[in-house]
């Protein structure tokens, strides 16, 4: 999936889809062959932390993660091996200052192999962003999506709600059956 950097991302449904955002959701690291991007040096300590922030998001929002093991089109096309990139199903929320980044968990793989410079701006809120997926993080994207409840809570908020509307659905069904 090809997003241009900081066009608006809308990859899927729900949180990774800028029309569910009061702000913009802006793409970053979303390459494929044969389209160009920056390249680069990125700041000393970024890969490590964007590697981090990836196994975070694996972990805090895994309902989120899906669409498979990607391949990286860049490496195919200088004919590099067409294994599936580590935990490319992972999408990463980055919040920023009045907007929030969609990148896929590739991002780093691109930095490390293919020498890819993100955005500015995008460096830093990388540099900035709490702990995934703590409470921090989610007041993070809140904050970020102009104070408005950010359209992903964590796994779980969603086995919480999850289980009030079965309950909900079962006192109902209970009821009719009455």
């Amino acid at each position: 999936m090809y997003f241009a950097d900081l066009d608006r991302c809308r990859y899927h449904s729900g949180p990774l889809d800028a029309d569910s955002w009061q702000v913009p959701l802006l793409a970053v690291g979303w390459l494929e062959h044969p389209h160009g991007f920056s390249l680069g040096e990125v700041p000393e300590g970024l890969l490590a932390r964007l590697q981090n922030l990836i196994t975070a998001a694996e972990a805090a929002h895994p309902q989120h993660n899906f669409r498979g093991l990607h391949c990286c089109s860049l490496c195919e096309a200088g004919r590099g091996p067409a294994e599936g990139l580590h935990q490319s199903h992972v999408n990463l929320l980055i919040p920023g200052d009045g907007v929030v980044y969609a990148a896929p968990a590739g991002i780093a793989h691109y930095i490390e192999s293919h020498s890819y410079l993100p955005p500015s701006q995008f460096i830093a809120a990388v540099a900035s962003c709490p702990e995934y997926g703590s409470a921090v993080f989610f007041e993070a994207l809140r904050i970020a999506n102009r104070r408005n409840e950010p359209p992903i809570r964590s796994r779980e908020e969603d086995v919480h709600a999850f289980r009030e509307e079965a309950a909900k659905a079962i006192a109902a069904r209970n009821s009719r059956s009455i």
